[in-house]
């Protein structure tokens, strides 16, 4: 047998919303035929109503809490090779969950990402608060760039803050990864689309009447959607004359044009890849020693 393909039993916890076990094995039931499926009433005794995820994934590190999960997954576990679980395994001892689960079921515990909250995202948010501030990283929270500026020695001068000026930072470079309308990352009228930090070129429709399709649920999309900053191969945003606005300027995530993350359901894989594209071009152009 194909050790992808193990007998496998999926659970899912009564309450929590997002996740069916049933559901799952139902669909890759022709493809991973050892899939079984496992339906357990909520950890909380006292409760039958919706969980979620976060309180849930807290209260799992606690041992009382992870030991009622195992008992009531345990007498099932008999036929299978690994056990499925939510990923809401912990947010801050993830791998001591995930650890003393697999030791009590005496079978390997993997976790399968479901609904937001991402409880894998608030991790991967908690490693970085820990570990960034050690290689020298500030973090600014609630804070926005409210101006953007190149100044005459070859530095962008960024006013921070909220809705006025708390701060200016100097950088040698900068990654615009200020997302789409609802992020402010672009800005519209009844007109045109505009990138309000830098000012530069959005791609667009050419005019208003063309943003949208006749139909709400046109299968290719609306042209608005596609809308952003076009890049060079190196990521940088393009100015007026068709070449990159700044040498050390880069974008990334949904701001990219020629791109429709919500209809096809790539928004984290664009921003991610994007951003690790982008960060390696600005680390080519930094002078070496």
């Amino acid at each position: 047998m194909d050790p992808r393909q193990a007998p496998c039993l999926i659970v899912d916890l009564q309450g929590l919303k997002g996740f069916s076990a049933r559901l799952l094995v139902e669909r890759l039931k022709s493809a991973w035929p050892g899939l079984k499926a496992l339906s357990i009433p909520s950890i909380y005794s006292d409760q039958a109503h919706e969980i979620n995820p976060v309180p849930l994934a807290r209260d799992l590190e606690i041992t009382e809490h992870r030991q009622r999960l195992a008992e009531m997954i345990k007498p099932h576990v008999k036929d299978v090779e690994f056990v499925g679980l939510p990923a809401v395994l912990g947010i801050h001892q993830a791998a001591t969950v995930v650890r003393e689960l697999s030791e009590w079921l005496g079978r390997p515990v993997f976790e399968i990402p479901a609904m937001p909250p991402s409880i894998p995202g608030m991790r991967l948010k908690e490693t970085f608060l820990r570990s960034l501030p050690a290689q020298g990283v500030h973090c600014m929270f609630q804070k926005h760039v409210l101006k953007a500026e190149f100044t005459a020695d070859g530095e962008f001068l960024l006013d921070i803050g909220r809705s006025e000026r708390k701060a200016a930072i100097r950088a040698d470079g900068v990654l615009l990864a200020t997302g789409r309308f609802l992020g402010g990352g672009l800005q519209s009228d009844h007109e045109t689309i505009r990138e309000p930090i830098f000012d530069l070129p959005v791609s667009q429709p050419r005019g208003r009447k063309d943003w949208h399709s006749d139909r709400f649920g046109e299968p290719a999309g609306h042209a608005v959607n596609q809308a952003g900053l076009e890049t060079d191969t190196m990521l940088r945003p393009l100015g007026g004359g068709g070449h990159p606005a700044f040498e050390k300027l880069f974008a990334a995530g949904i701001i990219l044009a020629h791109q429709d993350w919500t209809r096809m359901k790539c928004g984290s894989g664009l921003s991610v890849a994007t951003a690790y594209g982008a960060v390696k071009s600005f680390s080519s152009l930094q002078p070496s020693g």
